[in-house]
C-alpha cells in the first residue's frame, strides 16, 4: 500500500545524484564494489567509472544498471530508482496496459533481459496480442526512450510497423518500414532481418499483389532457414501457401491453378506437422483454417469441412478465430446459394473486429452482409455494407480477383438503373451522411486506424456523389 502514497512524489525526470546515491548505498549495504555492477550488468567499465563520477546514463544502459541492482529492494525503492534514472514513464504505462494480464510485478518483469533484449518489449508483446494499437503506442514510447542507436529501438520501430499492418494501414506502415531501414538497418541482427523481410511480404498480401508477396515471403522464408529459425520458417510457410491458394483462384488454366494448389497444399501442410508437434495450438489450428480454404478453392468439399472441423475443436476458447471460421462458412454457403444467414453471427464478428481494430476482419464481414443482401434481393443494404467493406478495406476483394469497389460500382449502377436519378441522388446523400456521422455499419470506421478520408472522397466520387468527406 506505501508504494501507492509514494508513488506521487516519485520523480519522473533523471536525476542522477540521486540515482548515484541509492546505487552507491546498495553496493554498500550488498558489500559490493563497481567492478561487480559492471560484470553483472554488462555495461563497461569505463561508463560505470564514468556514472560513479557523475555522468548520466542513456535509457539502455540505465535499464541494465536497474536490472543488476534491483534484486531485494522494496517496491518504493525500486520505484525510487526507476524515477532518479528516468525510465518510471514508461514502466508506468506499460504498467498500466498489463491491468488485464495476470498479476506480476511489473518492475521486476521490466527489469529482465530474453534473447538480448531488454524486457519492456517483451512485456509489451503480451500487450500488443489484446490491443494493436496500444502495441503500437507503446512501441514508439519505447523507440523513443532508448533512442536511435539502440537495438531495442530497431526491434520496437519493426514491431510498430507489425502493428500499422494488423491495422489494416498498409500506406502508412510502407512509410514506417522505409523509415526503420534508414534509421536502424545497420543495427539489424539475425531476427531483425527476418521480421523486417517479413513485413514486406504482409504489406504486400495485404494489398492484394501476391506475386510481391510471394518474392517477400521467399526472401524471409530463406533467411529463417538460414539461420535456423524453425518456428519461424513454419510461420513464413504458412503465408506462402496463403498465396499460392489465392495464386490457384486468380489462375487462368486449369494446368496454372493445379500447380499453384499443389504448392500451397505441400507449404499448408509442412507449417502444419510443424505447428503439431512444437508449437501451440492456435497455429496448428490457423494452418487447419488455412488447409480448409484451400481445399473449398480446390472442390473438395468434404476435406475442406473435416479440416474447418479440426479447426472449430482448437478455436473453442478463441473468439476472434471463430470470427473468422463462422465468416468462411457463411461464405460458402452463400455461393453454394443458401440466403438464410443468420444476422447474430456477422454482428459478433463485427463487435469483435472492432474492438481489436482489425479492419480486414471487418470488410470480410461487410462483403459476405453485401453478398448476402444481393442474393435476398436488398439492393440497398448490399450497396451500403458493400461500401462499408471498402471503408473499411479498400484491398478487399470480391472472390481473390475482382477488387470489391469494382463490384460495388456495378451494384451502384444497378441500382441507378432501379431507382429515378433524384431517389438514387438522395440515397447516396443519405449514405454518405451515415458515414460521416458514423450511423450504423459505419460506426464501426472509428474502430479503424487508417485515415479513411481520402478513400471516403475517391469512392463517393466513383459512385456519382461529388461531396467533400469528413471525419
Amino acid at each position: 500500500m506505501s508504494g501507492a502514497y509514494t508513488l506521487m512524489s516519485i520523480k519522473t525526470e533523471s536525476d542522477w545524484p540521486l540515482a548515484l546515491k541509492i546505487v552507491q548505498d546498495w553496493l554498500a549495504a550488498n558489500k559490493r564494489k563497481p567492478i561487480w555492477l559492471a560484470e553483472q550488468s554488462g555495461i563497461s567499465r569505463s561508463i560505470i567509472s564514468r556514472f560513479i563520477h557523475g555522468r548520466s546514463l542513456d535509457d539502455s544502459t540505465a535499464l541494465r544498471l536497474y536490472a543488476a541492482v534491483h534484486p531485494g529492494m522494496n517496491l518504493d525503492q525500486k520505484l525510487q530508482l526507476l524515477g532518479a534514472l528516468g525510465l518510471l514513464s514508461l514502466v508506468l504505462d506499460i504498467r498500466k496496459s498489463l491491468e488485464t494480464l495476470p498479476d506480476a510485478e511489473t518492475t521486476d518483469s521490466l527489469s529482465d533481459t530474453q534473447n538480448g533484449e531488454a524486457n519492456p518489449l517483451a512485456q509489451v508483446r503480451h500487450i500488443a496480442e489484446r490491443s494493436w494499437i496500444k502495441g503500437l503506442s507503446l512501441y514508439h514510447q519505447i523507440e523513443r526512450t532508448f533512442g536511435p542507436h539502440s537495438i531495442n529501438s530497431s526491434r520496437a520501430a519493426i514491431q510498430a510497423t507489425q502493428m500499422l499492418i494488423n491495422l489494416g494501414d498498409f500506406e502508412q506502415a510502407e512509410r514506417e518500414r522505409a523509415r526503420v531501414a534508414s534509421m536502424y538497418e545497420g543495427l539489424f541482427t539475425e531476427q531483425d532481418k527476418i521480421d523486417f523481410s517479413w513485413s514486406a511480404g504482409w504489406i504486400q498480401f495485404g494489398k492484394r499483389d501476391m506475386d510481391a508477396a510471394l518474392t517477400d515471403f521467399m526472401n524471409t522464408l530463406h533467411l529463417a532457414e538460414a539461420y535456423g529459425r524453425h518456428d519461424h520458417v513454419a510461420a513464413v510457410q504458412h503465408f506462402v501457401g496463403m498465396v499460392y491458394t489465392r495464386k490457384g483462384k486468380r489462375a487462368r488454366t486449369h494446368d496454372q491453378a493445379a500447380y499453384y494448389f499443389a504448392q500451397a497444399e505441400d507449404y499448408l501442410k509442412q507449417a502444419y506437422v510443424y505447428t503439431l508437434k512444437r508449437s501451440g495450438a492456435a497455429e496448428t489450428g490457423f494452418n487447419l483454417f488455412r488447409l480448409g480454404q484451400l481445399y473449398a478453392a480446390m472442390g473438395r468439399a468434404p476435406e475442406a469441412a473435416e479440416m474447418r472441423r479440426k479447426a472449430t475443436d482448437i478455436f473453442h476458447d478463441d473468439a476472434i478465430a471463430k470470427c473468422h471460421l463462422s465468416i468462411e462458412v457463411a461464405d460458402l454457403q452463400l455461393r453454394d446459394g443458401n440466403t438464410q444467414l443468420p444476422g447474430h453471427p456477422a454482428e459478433t464478428s463485427m463487435a469483435l473486429y472492432a474492438n481489436i481494430g482489425y479492419a480486414q476482419g471487418l470488410a470480410r464481414t461487410a462483403r459476405t452482409l453485401m453478398v448476402a443482401g444481393l442474393q435476398n434481393g436488398r439492393t440497398k443494404a448490399a450497396l451500403v455494407n458493400g461500401i462499408a467493406a471498402v471503408l473499411f478495406n479498400p484491398y478487399v476483394t470480391l472472390d481473390d480477383s475482382t477488387m470489391l469497389k469494382d463490384y460495388v460500382s456495378e451494384v451502384n449502377t444497378q441500382l441507378r438503373g432501379e431507382l429515378h436519378v433524384a431517389q438514387h441522388s438522395t440515397l447516396l446523400h443519405h449514405i454518405h451522411d451515415d458515414v460521416i456521422d458514423r450511423r450504423g455499419v459505419f460506426a464501426h470506421l472509428g474502430a479503424v486506424a487508417a485515415n479513411r478520408d481520402n478513400v471516403i472522397a475517391a469512392l463517393f466520387s466513383d459512385l456519382g456523389l461529388h461531396a467533400p468527406s469528413g471525419s
